[in-house]
């Protein structure tokens, strides 16, 4: 019989820098059907052997405890870091933030037990129950953001095929595109993967829904009232993003009957500056719905996710203003990953005094320890990290500028004209 883990083994073994709880707890359902257990792993999805494991060849099961996750749930055990979990190791040696200290000492706080039930549960048999799910049932979506990519999103696919026929150029500089994104599929429509999640929905207690767009899913409410009738609903906490252009309110009414829901709003500048990057929002619409939104009582709760990129770094002090006018809502940044010339460390070396003007401020604002360790992770990337992709950057900007007929020059003055130089 192996030996069972403590909380404190556990502990030690998250602040040595190679545990993780996300692999022992966390179901993911990637965009595209593919089997997975975290966004920041960056891989399309579990595989065995060569075979890319999906909704339509394998189980839950069969993914969620098969040989590539449970040898990266070993491999963390004996103290090795994961080649494919990079992104958290990055982000913690220069700020001492990532999701892997997020979420493993976040379980660590609140349900400790938990956290070393289920690290035992596969140090004895070699499986682990899903206590969370992430799902990603669709990419259907009614924005085309500038740092979202075609395989999360129709509308971008179907804005990029059109953009590439006619500047074929951007075909060299977008990533994630592939024809087939076009097309509109929700997994949470299909019957057989539906009565498979159902099955592994009783010992959850967390379910995470993201997009594309959450509130255009039709699969999401009927799920949500299997929980209410299998009286499980009680027992699951719910995070659901909304990008405000509408407010769901089929869905909202069924969250009303779980533990608790965070909503998580998809606001990523101030005002027209929002418009430009998560086209074609409209403003005075996202912040009417988020009013209303708000509205609502127990048990929902509410966080923002704004993502820091090239167009809203140097304005980004404006949104954390605008957010101190709702002090119920957490603001917590998600770190874009791709593509790399949108990331803040490709802003041209003459713009990072705007950018640490506007960070400096931001901290002063802040009263978020969160907020601040964030903060300083991009005034290292700007620091240290700098890069120069600004060809790339001003062809994709441009080819999306003039497709919309919206130009960077009337929001970001500052960006275009040093891009004019390239």
């Amino acid at each position: 019989m192996q030996n069972q883990y403590t909380e404190q083994q556990i502990k030690n073994m998250v602040d040595s820098g190679t545990l993780c709880s996300v692999p022992f707890r966390t179901y993911e359902l990637k965009q595209g059907g593919n089997h997975g257990f975290c966004c920041k792993w960056m891989e399309p999805g579990l595989r065995d052997g060569e075979t890319l494991l999906n909704v339509n060849n394998s189980s839950i099961e069969e993914a969620w405890n098969g040989q590539e996750i449970n040898k990266i749930r070993t491999d963390m055990l004996e103290g090795k870091q994961i080649k494919s979990c990079y992104v958290c190791y990055q982000e913690e040696k220069s700020s001492g933030a990532s999701l892997r200290l997020q979420e493993s000492n976040g379980w660590l706080e609140w349900e400790p037990k938990k956290f070393v039930s289920a690290v035992n549960q596969f140090n004895q048999t070699s499986t682990v129950t899903p206590s969370k799910m992430d799902l990603r049932f669709s990419t259907l979506c009614n924005s085309m953001c500038r740092m979202c990519t075609p395989n999360v999103s129709t509308n971008l696919a179907k804005e990029t095929q059109k953009i590439i026929a006619s500047t074929p150029a951007f075909a060299d500089v977008v990533i994630e595109y592939d024809p087939a994104y076009t097309k509109e599929v929700d997994y949470g429509l299909e019957e057989n993967f539906m009565a498979d999640l159902q099955k592994n929905l009783h010992g959850v207690n967390k379910l995470f829904f993201l997009g594309g767009e959450t509130t255009l899913m039709k699969s999401i409410p009927p799920l949500l009232q299997y929980c209410i009738d299998q009286n499980i609903a009680q027992n699951i906490d719910v995070q659901y993003s909304m990008n405000l252009t509408n407010t769901a309110p089929e869905a909202l009414r069924l969250l009303g009957n779980f533990r608790s829901v965070q909503i998580v709003f998809s606001i990523d500048a101030y005002g027209k500056l929002n418009d430009y990057i998560r086209y074609p929002s409209h403003w005075d619409t996202v912040k009417t719905n988020l009013e209303k939104v708000l509205a609502l009582g127990d048990p929902f709760w509410f966080v923002t996710s704004p993502v820091p990129m090239v167009y809203n770094i140097m304005h980004w002090h404006k949104l954390i203003e605008f957010w101190k006018e709702y002090p119920t809502v957490q603001v917590n940044p998600c770190d874009l990953e791709n593509p790399s010339y949108l990331k803040i460390n490709n802003l041209p070396k003459e713009l990072v005094p705007l950018a640490f003007k506007s960070l400096t401020t931001s901290m002063r604002l802040t009263d978020s320890h969160l907020m601040m360790e964030k903060l300083k992770y991009m005034m290292h990337e700007l620091n240290e990290n700098l890069i120069n992709e600004h060809k790339k950057l001003k062809i994709y900007t441009d080819a999306q500028d003039i497709h919309r007929n919206m130009y960077l020059y009337n929001y970001v003055p500052e960006l275009a004209t040093v891009l004019e130089k390239c």
